[in-house]
């Protein structure tokens, strides 16, 4: 009966209202480790940063594209790479082993990055969770939003002469299966076929089993799970085959030791936060890297606009003018929407997903770390996104629907209770229904579950407060 989305419904009659409850966003953590293969030659400070956490890297469309597509050459097992020019060690062809041999990412990032030399499989690839999401989405919109990236995977080379894995490819005539990989998507495929074959058969004391590129780079269970991987120094990296053991199977390898960290993950800003991971500044559509923070966020969410299928849902429109000169804005911001349809409503249901709706929308967005506040990883409602919130609320406990306007902003009327409360505009944006003086009835004396509704919103900022010491002991370690 009420669902939590970013989008508004496609493909039907849309009678939802949406009321936004908050910012957050996506982000590429980060647990990278100084990696310095020689010492002579260094320049003095950067030797001193040897095995010390690399504090900011920055990714734009096209190197996130290349970490979405198994295109460096460690990504794929061994087996036969000579679809992305790999032959032998001796021969690699034109794709990087990894993310800090690539000349493309090098080429934006500080020339400290210059010096290390990381051979690890975590780095060659980007942790992505399974299943579905509207974030995944947004991901490949934010790829497709860069001219270079849609090249790179149409198969166009990059400055260097890098090429996408083909199976990845958007042109037809470039993808070995002879249809191009369909994007933007609600997924992260492992669209290359790569297997190495088993050989136990043939050598039992020397074989090993087979291996795909899901057995060979997993996915994480969620995007939250990629942010406590990251956390852990856990690059999911396949260990070693155990004849051994029964049946037979290949081992997980260790998590990297501080110093030696090299992994990166597709999460969320809350979940980056809650697990104290460092993450990745992007580029956003004004030519700008910037890191997801509270007001990076605030800066995107000025810059949204409504969406083309339904005026009451806002995103960020990458090619909108508005999003173009919006210098400090984190790309991959996002909205979150409580949507219902409040004429099919249970009656039961009504208030108290409106009072949620209103906490969410009021006393929920005070940052904090106490039971209640919005913890890291958000940004607070601006007010007309709280007007919008709180005529949704009015709308779902009164059990109405009114198509709005567009481009009405929702105007704020008293409430028996002093606060603010919106009007319910017709088409034409004039007030058709005015919610005064519709008073809710006292709740009775809840006891002890008087802060169920607080906790269970913002259970977020619990749980950060149980994982600070954890973490603070890994940039101890390091430091």
């Amino acid at each position: 009966p009420l669902a939590i989305t970013s989008k508004p419904l496609l493909g039907q009659t849309d009678n939802l209202v949406y009321a936004p409850i908050g910012i957050s966003g996506i982000s590429i953590s980060f647990a990278i480790d100084y990696t310095l293969p020689r010492l002579q030659g260094v320049p003095k400070a950067i030797v001193e940063r040897n095995q010390k956490p690399i504090e900011s890297i920055n990714i734009t469309p096209r190197i996130l594209a290349k970490l979405l597509t198994n295109s460096y050459y460690d990504s794929l097992p061994a087996g036969d790479r000579s679809h992305i020019g790999y032959k032998s060690y001796l021969e690699t062809g034109p794709n990087p082993q990894n993310l800090s041999t690539d000349k493309d990412f090098l080429s934006v990032n500080d020339m400290s990055l210059r010096y290390i030399r990381i051979i690890s499989v975590s780095l060659s690839d980007v942790i992505t969770p399974i299943g579905r999401s509207d974030l995944a989405e947004r991901v490949w919109d934010y790829v497709l939003s860069d001219q270079d990236a849609v090249d790179f995977l149409n198969g166009v080379p990059d400055p260097w002469g890098m090429k996408v894995n083909p199976y990845y490819s958007t042109s037809a005539s470039v993808n070995p299966l002879g249809t191009p990989l369909a994007l933007p998507r609600r997924d992260f495929p492992k669209a290359d076929p790569i297997e190495k074959p088993d050989t136990t058969l043939l050598n039992p004391d020397t074989g090993s089993g087979a291996v795909n590129l899901i057995t060979w780079r997993p996915y994480s269970s969620d995007f939250e799970n990629g942010a406590y991987l990251t956390l852990r120094g856990d690059g999911q990296v396949l260990g070693l085959w155990n004849r051994y053991s029964i049946p037979a199977k290949y081992e997980k390898s260790s998590r990297s030791p501080a110093g030696g960290q090299n992994q990166l993950a597709v999460t969320t800003t809350a979940a980056s936060a809650k697990y104290q991971n460092i993450s990745a500044s992007l580029l956003n559509p004004a030519g700008y890297f910037v890191s997801p923070t509270r007001d990076s966020m605030a800066a995107a969410e000025a810059a949204m606009v409504p969406s083309k299928v339904n005026k009451s849902v806002r995103l960020l429109d990458f090619s909108s003018s508005a999003a173009t000169s919006a210098t400090t804005a984190y790309p991959l911001t996002m909205p979150i929407y409580a949507a219902a349809n409040p004429t099919l409503l249970d009656p039961t249901l009504r208030q108290p997903y409106a009072k949620l709706i209103r906490f969410a929308a009021a006393n929920g967005q005070t940052p904090g770390t106490e039971l209640g506040q919005l913890p890291l990883g958000y940004a607070p409602l601006t007010q007309g996104w709280v007007e919008q919130a709180l005529q949704a609320a009015s709308l779902i406990e009164l059990g109405v629907s009114s198509i709005q306007d567009p481009e009405v902003v929702p105007t704020p009327m008293p409430t028996p209770d002093g606060g603010p409360s919106p009007t319910i505009p017709s088409d034409g944006g004039k007030p058709v229904v005015s919610i005064i003086g519709v008073a809710t009835q006292k709740d009775p004396n809840p006891g002890p579950a008087k802060n169920a509704v607080p906790t269970g919103f913002i259970g977020g900022a619990l749980a950060a407060l149980l994982y600070p010491n954890f973490a603070r002991l890994r940039r101890a370690t390091k430091k």
